[in-house]
């Protein structure tokens, strides 16, 4: 299985298995920016090179000044933890606030429950359905507050693409509240959202202690391998947090990447603009495929579902012609025929569409 990691881009165990150079395999199994960082990323960071001689900044001080500037007034340096990815800020929360039950909404992104498995912690989940675009009904999870205490949700979700209207998800935060609940929203792809900024719950956060905002530089900017995240909450929990992080988990190059990342408005409106459009032209594009139903999507990828045909099959098949997709066969409350895609540039979609349906077809005809 080429998810043996537990997550999508992990092209060298791809290349590993299927005999390939991991630079020629196209990913579509991990939701990165198609644009690729800001071209003048790379002068910055060669500019920043002579200074890693020196321990970076321990507090981030000068990129979480940048991120409260752009976040607005109503946050300060002192809410915001910058981490090595989303993915350590989600760790330091378990870690920190040490939950005894842990809920997760089905399907979600993978690390929810094993960061939760980690740390010893009781999981319990709320089966979401198809017929709702796995949507959870807000009544109901504000019902399933009150026996966790600590509810993940993906905003928008993972591997979906979707998320609850704002007003449900202040209810739920609301509930949480009321229930001592704490509500971890990870909002790391909120940025490929159009008008981000109405589907958030930042200006109101200074009235919900029990919430934290994850967030994510790795995917609109495209440097997963730099490794750059944050979260948000109120100055106490953010304090519990730090103390569990190790020192140092952001190396100076990512602090110097995130401060000039956070000015590049025009790359961000237009990576929306055409991740919008060539979403569109996907959903079209797999629409002609017999057997194939694509999901509702708001961000850069979509989950699909493949009639009749095992999801790692498929992967497999389509592996063999250079394309790497996320099997996600193993997701609790999905099962066998769904897979999830990104939204690449235009040719790379034309040609992701052409070898699915060269693999469906040899995979259901044989030949």
């Amino acid at each position: 299985m080429i998810e043996r990691f537990g997550h999508g881009g992990d092209i060298w165990t791809a290349a590993e298995s299927f005999g390939l150079e991991a630079d020629s395999i196209l990913d579509y199994s991990s939701n990165i920016n198609p644009f690729g960082p800001p071209e003048q990323l790379f002068s910055i960071l060669k500019q920043a090179l002579p200074q890693v001689l020196r321990y970076p900044d321990p507090t981030c001080r000068n990129l979480r000044k940048a991120l409260a500037s752009s976040l607005g007034s109503y946050i300060q340096p002192e809410n915001i933890l910058v981490g090595n990815g989303a993915a350590e800020c989600l760790h330091l929360a378990v870690s920190a606030l040490t939950p005894r039950i842990v809920g997760i909404i089905c399907p979600s992104f993978s690390e929810y429950e094993a960061i939760a498995r980690q740390a010893g912690c009781e999981i319990r989940m709320l089966f979401t359905e198809k017929e709702q675009q796995f949507l959870p009904d807000v009544e109901e999870l504000c019902s399933f507050v009150k026996q966790v205490d600590m509810l993940f949700i993906g905003h928008p979700n993972n591997p979906t693409g979707n998320f609850l209207p704002l007003s449900d998800l202040q209810k739920v935060a609301h509930a949480c509240e009321q229930h001592n609940t704490y509500l971890c929203v990870d909002e790391a792809f909120l940025d490929f959202v159009n008008q981000a900024e109405k589907h958030t719950l930042v200006t109101v956060l200074d009235t919900l202690p029990h919430v934290l905002l994850f967030r994510s530089m790795t995917k609109m900017y495209a440097i997963a391998g730099l490794r750059l995240g944050y979260v948000i909450g109120h100055e106490q929990v953010i304090g519990l947090l730090k103390s569990k992080q190790i020192s140092w988990s952001v190396n100076h190059l990512a602090q110097v990447a995130g401060e000039f990342l956070l000015e590049q408005h025009a790359y961000v409106l237009r990576t929306q603009e055409y991740v919008a459009t060539q979403r569109a032209k996907m959903v079209t594009y797999l629409e002609t495929l017999p057997g194939v139903t694509s999901f509702s999507s708001e961000t850069n990828y979509l989950l699909v579902h493949v009639d009749s045909i095992q999801s790692q099959i498929l992967q497999e098949e389509m592996a063999k012609r250079g394309i790497l997709i996320r099997n996600c066969s193993m997701y609790p409350g999905l099962g066998e025929g769904y897979i999830r895609l990104a939204i690449k540039t235009k040719e790379e979609n034309e040609r992701m569409v052409s070898v699915l349906r060269e693999s469906l077809q040899i995979l259901s005809t044989g030949r």
